[in-house]
């Protein structure tokens, strides 16, 4: 299992490196992983699929015109089957709430998302930045950020979660 994840991995990143040179938003970095880091190249919006020990994930992403982050996540389970050996027959569910809106700091709702990057390297990682209220946002000439937060989405290699 864990030879076919990295065949796997190694497959993807050979197909979106060579896709990333031909639009100048994704770069290696030297760790090996791609990294966006968000620019004027927006609104744009891909995906990915990701498999672990007992579930695989179809990952729909992308940063919106105004900088925020968009989600939508799709859940299969292969080995929940309505037919028996039917993979087309596996429990799917697709979620596209974001988990990020219910949350609060200092008893202050979370505003105006700016993502800085995203990064790929078995896990998706975005970086963004949240102010607390609209006064937060311009202090002189710069945005001024309240909070940074890091979402890291990855179905686990080793167990069915």
């Amino acid at each position: 299992m864990k030879i076919k994840f990295l065949w796997i991995l190694t497959s993807f990143f050979v197909v979106f490196a060579a896709s990333a040179g031909k639009s100048g938003r994704w770069k290696i970095a030297a760790d090996g992983s791609v990294i966006w880091t968000i620019g004027e190249d927006i609104p744009h919006y891909d995906h990915v699929e990701m498999s672990g020990e007992s579930v695989s994930s179809v990952i729909r992403y992308g940063v919106n015109a105004d900088g925020s982050f968009h989600l939508e996540r799709t859940v299969i389970w292969p080995m929940l089957r309505t037919v028996p050996n039917d993979t087309h027959a596996s429990l799917t569910e697709r979620f596209a709430m974001d988990f990020m809106d219910l949350l609060v700091a200092n008893h202050a709702v979370l505003r105006s998302e700016k993502v800085k990057s995203i990064t790929f390297n078995g896990y998706l990682t975005v970086v963004s930045e949240y102010a607390f209220t609209h006064r937060d946002l311009i202090r002189g000439e710069r945005r001024h950020a309240a909070v940074e937060l890091t979402r890291t989405i990855f179905p686990s290699p080793d167990n069915p979660v």
